[in-house]
């Protein structure tokens, strides 16, 4: 899945680019990056689009979206990509605390 991480449920090793982004697959819990791929975290819960639409950046369906990180993104359009991903991992929290 992209540049998340995966961790193996039985031995919670992390696998495929540390350090990006978390995702377990027991949990399906993930955190955002600055270095994760904006269509991974759209793919992930495309609730999370709406983070990007506030901001002027209409990322889904975008072909970039696929090969461009938030950093990257947020580089094009002038946001800061840390306020971004806080608030994206604020949402995903919250929402994994309602499951």
């Amino acid at each position: 899945m992209g540049i998340f991480n995966h961790k193996d449920t039985e031995n919670e090793s992390l696998t495929e680019n540390e350090g990006a982004g978390e995702t377990t697959s027991a949990s399906d819990k993930m955190t955002a990056t600055k270095q994760t791929l904006v269509n991974d975290l759209i793919d992930y819960d495309i609730e999370i689009a709406r983070f990007f639409f506030d901001i002027g950046m209409y990322c889904v369906g975008c072909p970039a979206s696929y090969g461009e990180s938030i950093e990257d993104a947020c580089a094009v359009h002038g946001v800061d990509a840390d306020e971004l991903v806080e608030k994206i991992n604020e949402y995903i929290a919250a929402k994994n605390t309602e499951n």
